[in-house]
């Protein structure tokens, strides 16, 4: 994606070893978005859905032996619009802070 939408493309300390080589480049916003949703729309078996996570699901482990730290496990998110999405995998990280 960023062969597709790169300015400027930069190796950081090139007078040092290989091992401290650090390639850098900066990409025009609006042709990276594009590509880059182009690319997710693209990718096989994935399905995205844009909102906003408001609570997990939580469900208690059915035939947790007893004394098991482990008694509950997230099963998936409720969205925003009140859906719910359940999974195998629940995934929690930040959203984003540019405006995208």
């Amino acid at each position: 994606v960023i062969d597709k939408s790169g300015v400027q493309f930069r190796v950081l300390n090139k007078s040092k070893g290989p091992a401290v080589h650090g390639p850098r480049a900066q990409a025009d916003r609006e042709l990276y978005r594009t590509h880059m949703q182009q690319e997710i729309a693209s990718q096989e078996n994935l399905s995205v859905i844009e909102s906003a996570v408001e609570d997990l699901i939580v469900e208690t482990v059915s035939g947790a032996s007893p004394g098991s730290p482990i008694t509950h496990r997230v099963s998936g998110v409720v969205l925003g619009d009140g859906r719910e999405v359940r999974a195998g995998s629940v995934v929690v990280c930040t959203g984003t802070f540019l405006k995208g």
